[in-house]
């Protein structure tokens, strides 16, 4: 983006500007299109798992409608695609008021902690958004923080501190919701297992010079 547009081949004092300095006329999305492809061909309506049980019909039948009131296959598809060009990134799912909730965040945004077992151990969600009820002097939205955290007994939601640069956050906890049930009420989705790193393997981080030859051959 930094780059000059594709049409300004001369510069204000008449130096030619170079291909390679100029931001390509075609943008072929080549890393979009290949993790929504693969996304697909996982959780696509022809690859989405068969839930049966040959020797109870009644937990199948019960399964099934989890996964349809839940629209679990739908909420699935954006977490998988991110995962795959991440290399991570995190599904949460609740019980609230009767309903099936499933929402998922970029794993840029949240911390694991897992135990030996590689089970989640808990996650702290947190990250800096536009608050659109706000405005500042000037009209634009103010940037507040969200945090939240999931543990295997407890969910906490904190307030949400105005943005400052030059300070840390101070949350306050105003919500707490007390579930006991002995695992992290969410899914930690990655391409592979680092020992070392919460995060697996992008797809595309090895073709990302590859891309950028494509998108100047077409332009050319």
């Amino acid at each position: 983006e930094k780059l000059a547009d594709w049409d300004s081949t001369i510069q204000a004092d008449g130096d030619y500007v170079a291909v390679r300095k100029r931001k390509p006329l075609i943008i072929y999305s080549f890393p979009r299109l290949l993790c929504t492809r693969i996304a697909s061909k996982l959780v696509g309506d022809e690859s989405w798992p068969v839930q049966k049980i040959e020797e109870d019909p009644d937990t199948t039948e019960f399964i099934n409608l989890i996964v349809k009131q839940s629209k679990m296959q739908t909420r699935l598809l954006e977490p998988i695609r991110r995962m795959l060009g991440a290399g991570s990134s995190f599904v949460r799912f609740a019980l609230i008021e009767g309903q099936y909730k499933i929402e998922h965040y970029l794993s840029k945004y949240c911390y694991p902690v897992f135990d030996a077992l590689g089970e989640l151990q808990q996650v702290k969600i947190q990250y800096i958004y536009d608050d659109e009820e706000s405005k500042d002097r000037n009209g634009n939205p103010l940037k507040r923080w969200f945090r939240m955290d999931l543990t295997k007994t407890v969910d906490i939601l904190y307030d949400n501190p105005e943005y400052n640069s030059n300070t840390l956050p101070q949350f306050q906890e105003v919500a707490r919701a007390e579930h006991g049930l002995g695992f992290v009420q969410g899914e930690w989705f990655r391409t592979c297992v680092d020992k070392h790193n919460p995060d697996g393997y992008s797809l595309y981080q090895d073709v990302m010079g590859f891309c950028d030859e494509l998108n100047y051959n077409l332009s050319q």
